[in-house]
């Protein structure tokens, strides 16, 4: 029987992986007849109060602060508006967070100054692609919102081709999407 104890953050998680493939490969019946334990410690300890837990990951840490969060808060969107909570504020929240993580997967590739434009710009659907005039509609708002983020670009040429939009290129940039 073997048990491994590491660490868990990023650096440990690359050779954890590393060493259990080791094993897979070298010496697959340790693994199979369940002869080997991994032991993590929890990342991080959080405490309120007498309170205390103990959460794994980042994820977690991040989950267990949004529902402490969450309690007993409300949203007023102004003055008039009944108060956005519970169930239905969990939910925004959520799709906030949802959203804020698909913009740090897309900018590896895209820049971060353009999706977060995107967020405050009306979905580009493919009926949009089929008449110039309606792509030009919303090159414009997407050019307005990226003026309002103090974004200085004079210019936005969006091309179509094969009914799809193939390029939007901000001229005061070296860079071409």
């Amino acid at each position: 029987m073997l048990h491994i104890f590491f660490n868990n953050d990023f650096k440990v998680r690359n050779i954890r992986t590393l060493l259990l493939t080791f094993f897979f490969r070298q010496m697959r019946e340790l693994i199979e007849e369940g002869h080997i334990y991994i032991a993590q410690p929890p990342l991080y300890k959080v405490s309120k109060g007498k309170n205390e837990q103990y959460v794994k990951d980042d994820d977690e840490l991040l989950d267990y602060l949004t529902q402490k969060a969450l309690e007993d808060a409300s949203f007023h969107v102004n003055a008039d508006a009944p108060a956005i909570k519970d169930q239905a504020l969990e939910s925004m929240v959520l799709e906030f967070r949802n959203v804020h993580e698909i913009i740090n997967k897309l900018s590896i590739r895209y820049p971060d100054f353009l999706l977060n434009t995107l967020v405050y710009t009306t979905g580009l659907k493919k009926e949009l692609l089929k008449k110039s005039v309606d792509l030009r509609e919303w090159c414009g708002e997407l050019l307005e919102n990226l003026i309002k983020m103090n974004l200085q670009i004079k210019a936005l040429v969006c091309s179509v081709s094969f009914g799809y939009l193939s390029k939007v290129f901000f001229p005061n940039r070296s860079e071409l999407y």
